[in-house]
């Protein structure tokens, strides 16, 4: 276990090299205990894994001057601030988009595995989010497994944030993780215009390359927010925010844009956008109609005293989904011997994939039409025959039999008949030209 002393590190920010209204002191101190997490909500994280964007109710942090409103946590050690950041590396690299990790040990951790827990709680102002008796992946096994237990604080209030570090797993024979990998215990700022990424310190422990060297155990690690000052006539504007690029027909199109910059800037559009479309202060939006579907170019500015920053986009109008609906009505019955054909029509947006279950061997479908010639030995029934029209808004089914009847035909047999113009069958052997002489002669005699 590491003793730890009580450092201060000021975070100083170049204004050449970051255009944020805020950077972070770094301070670290020892604690008499690890306070655990009483109550939260737990997230089911799997291995190298992202929790979905979290929005708790009233919750605004303001991270590197930009509040955001939601977070996602990440199985291996990390929050990434907004709803945007997708990665699960177990590898730091707080250079993938959006940055803004917030990372109290940024390693290869198993959350899914034994005894561990990942929740998350927010109450008075105060977002907490703990990773409790989660092992780190071992690649070389041994006696020893290797684990942590931290805690994450963002108090809302302040926007200070700190890291706090309890045993590795308590109760099982576990040292607490190291890692060699850079920027493992640090926060960063978003990676445009030019990425801020502060290390959690701590001699003895964690490096100024924020590598893990010790586990922290009963350590704390506080981000203070200090501003910063910016340059003479301000700092030029640049756009954050990830436009929407996708929009569908009679649905509400929105994009809520944000930029840094100092003074804060305003947004324009100009003439490039179409007439659907229009911006109010930070947001872009409509609703397109059916005329609108394609590809529509747009062009936003961010604008201040000291400079402006365009974002230039597509945004694709789709038609609205509509589910699939089967039109046709299938023929029931079939002649052995003779061709059953069925040409299913079913409407839809986008159009529906057609398929076919509980086929017999002598039915088969191809593209819409579901045909084929029963032998004789089909005769009965087939089915139930399932056919369904498939497509992204939904499934429709219709379901029915096909009787195949016997070939119909004459058999044969004896029979006669009397009078003229009669007929003499002789084992199902017609003899009308032997008849023919006889009935001549009798007609004579008469």
């Amino acid at each position: 276990m590491i003793r730890c002393i009580p450092l201060l590190f000021v975070a100083a920010v170049l204004a050449c090299q970051a255009a944020d209204a805020q950077s972070y002191s770094v301070t670290t101190s020892r604690l008499t205990s690890y306070p655990y997490l009483a109550q939260g909500t737990t997230l089911a994280l799997g291995d190298d894994a992202i929790s979905p964007a979290i929005s708790p109710t009233g919750f605004s942090f303001n991270y590197f001057g930009t509040a955001y409103t939601s977070f996602r946590v990440g199985s291996n050690g990390y929050l990434v601030m907004g709803g945007s950041g997708t990665t699960t590396a177990a590898v730091p690299d707080h250079a993938v988009s959006p940055g803004l990790y917030i990372a109290p040990f940024w390693t290869d951790l198993m959350p899914h595995t034994g005894s561990a827990v990942v929740k998350w709680h927010y109450e008075n102002s105060v977002l907490s989010v703990e990773w409790r008796d989660v092992l780190q992946r071992n690649i070389t096994p041994g006696i020893y497994n290797y684990g942590v237990t931290m805690l994450v604080e963002l108090d809302t209030s302040g926007g200070k944030i700190t890291f706090r570090y309890g045993d590795p797993q308590s109760g099982v024979q576990t040292l607490g993780a190291t890692s060699s990998h850079n920027h493992c215990v640090a926060i960063s700022s978003a990676i445009n215009p030019n990425q801020e990424i502060i290390i959690g310190e701590l001699s003895g422990a964690i490096s100024s390359a924020g590598q893990v060297t010790s586990y922290p155990s009963l350590c704390e690690i506080m981000f203070t927010p200090v501003p910063t000052t910016p340059p003479p006539g301000g700092l030029p504007p640049f756009i954050t925010s990830t436009p929407v690029t996708t929009a569908t027909a009679g649905q509400l199109y929105t994009y809520t844009l944000t930029a840094t910059g100092v003074p804060a800037p305003t947004f324009q559009a100009g003439f490039t956008l179409p007439g659907w479309l229009s911006l109010v202060g930070d947001t872009l939006s409509g609703t397109p109609n059916a005329g609108d579907i394609g590809v529509h170019s747009v062009v936003v500015s961010a604008v201040n005293a000291a400079g402006s920053h365009d974002q230039n986009f597509d945004i694709t109008v789709s038609a609205a989904t509509v589910a699939p609906q089967i039109t046709s009505s299938a023929p029931l019955s079939v002649v052995a011997g003779n061709l059953y054909s069925y040409t299913i029509t079913a409407t839809g947006t986008p159009a529906p994939a057609l398929s076919a279950a509980g086929l017999p061997p002598w039915l088969s479908l191809a593209g819409n039409v579901l045909s084929g010639v029963p032998g004789a030995s089909d005769t009965g029934t087939a089915g139930p025959i399932t056919v369904s029209a498939v497509n992204s808004a939904g499934t429709d089914t219709q379901v029915f039999s096909v009787t195949v009847a016997a070939t119909g035909g004459s058999g044969g047999g004896t029979g006669g008949g009397s009078g003229g113009g009669g007929c003499i069958a002789v084992g199902g052997s017609v003899l009308l030209p032997l008849l023919l002489p006889l009935l001549a002669w009798r007609r004579r005699r008469k």
